[in-house]
């Protein structure tokens, strides 16, 4: 009996600790069943990669036309020939053009001499100025100071007239302008003393007009004292025929100044219009050369850059039509791949943005790279959608590429290396804000909380960059 008990107490002890082991491992298990998914914050790079599809073309591709009529006389390459920019493709019949500009650039010749005769005539007539001005001068003063100065006595102060005269205000206009030559006389010869070699001609031209009228108004003292003489008062008829003879002498010298200053001007304004009109025909006929070389220039078709010629419909003997495509030229430059971006992702873009590129023909495997090198600031609507055109070149050439292959370009537009970041699917967004969910269950009952966070870049394969509100180690749950 006493062996049949203890077999049944091992037998209960057994029975419980299998029920304890059961109730453990169920436990566990639906705790386990409970767990969230989670993921941890770690340090990784994140790229930001926009994906977009384009087309391959050739770098640069051109249309040659002529762009006047004409006969075609020399052809130089044809389909397949390799030609460098600036390159002779074909040419137009251009004997006519060429003997219009012999005769043009022979006419220029001829007018440019013409030209530069009448400069020197009127640099000529420009020396004689002071020549002039001096001879003005000299008769100026010769009239005042020697011909009518006995009319007058004190002439170097306050001229008094010396003879006596009806009228009081004649008297006094007569002595007021006497009184006033010897200021012009002064300033005058000033002006000519400070003309020296290589002055204006527009200061020659004001002295010779400022010459004109201190020699009309001489002229004007002069009849002022004529008219006084044929009504003097106290003076002998001897000495009123002396004076006359006096003003007539002046007169003649100031008459002759005047007619040989008048006539410098009007040879100078002569000579300047005619001038004018020489450096006109000059440019008549230098802009009928322009035109007529530039006629010539459109006799000739060039290459606008290094390639091959695709295309060669221009034939010898056959008349070209104005603007009528006839040649064309594909560059050996890299090739470029045209991208219409949407505007979601252009912001992204930039010049110099480095690209993975695969081709429809060859696979996801072949992988070429390529460069952003320009972005359309206009918009093109494709489907409705403003996209921008944005513009790839090949950094490498390679023989495989081809134009109008399909390009599918991943552009690189942001690399962060080093940064914390967790998958995409950790964050949820509530009023404009990011949040994840963290879970706390280290020496604790397990739990979690909301943790607002700041992002950065997103990456192709599903990570975001966290900015803030995480630290490396930290456990987020999975939506």
């Amino acid at each position: 009996m006493k062996g049949a008990s203890v077999f049944r107490w091992v037998l209960w002890g057994c029975f419980i600790v299998l029920c304890i082991t059961g109730i453990l491992y169920w436990y566990r298990g639906s705790q386990n069943e409970a767990l969230p998914s989670l993921a941890t914050v770690g340090k990784r790079d994140i790229a930001q990669v926009v994906s977009e599809t384009g087309n391959v073309k050739a770098a640069e591709h051109v249309d040659l036309a002529f762009q006047t009529s004409g006969l075609i006389t020399t052809v130089t390459h044809e389909v397949g020939d390799h030609v460098l920019a600036g390159s002779v493709i074909a040419t137009l019949d251009s004997s006519e053009l060429a003997t219009e500009l012999v005769k043009a650039q022979a006419d220029l010749g001829t007018q440019q001499e013409k030209t530069a005769q009448d400069e020197v005539m009127l640099h000529n007539s420009y020396t004689t100025v002071v020549a002039t001005l001096n001879s003005s001068y000299t008769s100026a003063n010769d009239a005042i100071r020697i011909k009518i100065d006995p009319f007058f006595t004190n002439s170097d102060g306050t001229p008094r007239l010396s003879f006596l005269v009806p009228s009081s205000q004649n008297q006094q206009n007569a002595e007021s302008e006497r009184f006033g030559m010897n200021d012009v006389l002064a300033e005058w010869v000033t002006h000519i003393n400070m003309v020296t070699d290589g002055v204006a001609t527009s200061t020659l031209e004001h002295d010779l007009a400022e010459s004109v009228t201190n020699l009309n108004n001489i002229e004007m003292l002069l009849n002022i004292l004529n008219n006084l003489l044929s009504s003097a008062l106290n003076i002998p008829q001897s000495t009123v025929s002396t004076y006359k003879t006096y003003i007539t002498s002046a007169r003649t010298e100031i008459d002759t100044a005047l007619s040989a200053t008048k006539s410098l001007q009007n040879t100078l304004a002569a000579e300047k219009a005619a001038l004018a009109v020489d450096l006109a025909s000059e440019k008549s006929y230098a802009a009928e050369i322009d035109t007529i070389t530039a006629k010539i220039t459109q006799t000739t078709m060039r290459a606008p850059f290094s390639g091959v010629v695709t295309k060669q419909d221009a034939k010898v003997g056959e008349t070209a039509t104005a603007n009528a495509p006839l040649t064309s030229i594909i560059s050996d430059a890299r090739y470029e791949i045209d991208v219409n971006v949407p505007e979601v992702d252009i912001a992204k873009v930039h010049v110099g943005d480095q690209a993975d590129v695969t081709l429809d023909a060859y696979g996801n495997t072949v992988v070429f790279h390529a460069v952003v090198t320009s972005i359309d600031p206009a918009e093109t609507m494709v489907e409705g959608v403003a996209t921008y055109l944005t513009k790839f070149h090949f950094l490498n050439d390679d023989v495989r590429i081809r134009p109008g292959m399909t390009a599918n370009v991943d552009i690189t537009s942001a690399i962060h290396k080093g940064v914390l970041a967790v998958p995409e699917r950790a964050i949820h967004k509530a009023n404009g804000k990011s949040f994840v969910t963290r879970f706390i269950g280290e020496n604790a009952v397990p739990h979690t909380e909301e943790v607002e966070v700041s992002t950065g870049l997103r990456s192709e394969d599903g990570y975001t960059e966290i900015l803030n509100g995480l630290h490396e180690g930290d456990r987020v749950v999975l939506l």
